[in-house]
């Protein structure tokens, strides 16, 4: 009996350490890396290159044929920065860059589209106002047009688009919107959310003159004599957003969400005679892409946000509206509070 007594006190001895490294083993796949990181401590300064669009599509109730009107776009040139919660940046239009209004026309524009981040949603806020427009898919039409010299120009149109979009991340203790475009967290494993959204727009366009030419007015039943549109949209959508990491510091995100709106439309002709004013249920398409390369120490890709809304009659003609922009972008994550305790850049 005390012999097996003692050889149990041995074993258990003997077993003692392979427990152990046992129980730390689980420990470890217990407690994975994260999927995320913040990068909020570190001071961010970007250069970056963005162009903003805002489009007007007429599409006929047949589906074949689109018009599309267009402003002259610049592509602007400028840097920012961001640091704990605060965050500020701005471009400049470089003439040498936008030397094209003698093709395109002149556009006189305001355009604020700014998105506000947090761990859980994403605010996205725009007030735009845009002048001077012109035929961008003329050749379509007219096959003999050259538009690298000319296009049909419609300075008389003005639009005004004001709105406020809510986007609700489920999974955000493992998915971080913040990584593909702002910079401010790091995602350093691939994962998704599902989104959830609401949105209140109002948009509003104007012209002296009909948008439609003459010999297009069969296929553009209501547009063939509008001049004046306005349009109020309340709604909410879902979606999925994914990031994926590949090679350790390059991602992949891609973001589509689809809605539904309660939609008040109306439209008249330049004597003022209401052409259309009802309200209906419509759609609303928010796409984002981002791709490039994020770590504790740079960042650098290019990404695009688009947002679409159709506006649609009782004779199924669609008046349709996008807006967005295309940014490219280069920026470093500077270790700030080692700057102050040393003196030296980290």
């Amino acid at each position: 009996m005390f012999l097996t007594v003692r050889s149990f006190f041995s074993l258990l001895l003997f077993l003692s350490p392979i427990v152990a490294l046992s129980q730390l083993k689980d420990t470890i796949h217990v407690s994975p890396a994260p999927y995320y990181i913040s990068l909020k401590d570190k001071l961010s300064i970007h250069i970056y290159g963005i162009t903003k669009f805002n489009q007007i599509e007429l599409k006929s109730p047949s589906k074949d044929t689109i018009i599309r009107f267009q402003p002259n776009e610049n592509f602007n040139v400028g840097a920012g920065f961001n640091y704990k919660w605060a965050g500020i940046s701005g471009a400049f239009n470089f003439k040498f860059l936008n030397n094209d209004n003698t093709v395109y026309g002149t556009t006189t524009s305001f355009d604020l589209q700014s998105d506000i981040f947090t761990r859980k949603t994403v605010w996205s806020i725009n007030f735009q106002s845009y002048e001077g427009f012109y035929w961008g898919n003329v050749n379509e039409f007219d096959t003999t047009w050259n538009t690298r010299d000319s296009v049909p120009l419609r300075p008389d149109i003005n639009t005004v688009n004001l709105g406020c979009n809510m986007i609700y991340t489920v999974n955000y203790e493992k998915f971080s919107f913040k990584a593909p475009y702002t910079h401010t967290e790091w995602q350093k494993r691939s994962a998704g959310s599902w989104l959830l959204g609401i949105h209140l727009s109002y948009y509003g366009m104007k012209a002296d003159s009909i948008l439609i030419p003459f010999r297009l007015w069969p296929s553009y039943p209501i547009y063939s004599s509008m001049t004046t549109l306005g349009t109020y949209s309340l709604g909410s959508s879902m979606g999925y957003s994914y990031t994926y990491i590949f090679w350790k510091h390059f991602y992949l995100n891609a973001t589509l969400m689809v809605g539904l709106s309660i939609q008040t439309y109306r439209a008249s002709s330049r004597s003022g005679r209401v052409m259309v004013n009802e309200s209906n249920l419509s759609s609303k398409l928010h796409f984002r892409l981002s791709i490039g390369v994020n770590n504790e120490k740079c960042y650098y890709g290019i990404s695009a946000i688009m947002d679409s809304y159709p506006i649609r009659n009782e004779l199924e003609s669609e008046f349709i509206y996008n807006y967005g922009k295309i940014r490219i972008f280069y920026g470093r994550h500077i270790n700030w509070e080692g700057i102050k305790n040393t003196g030296k850049p980290e």
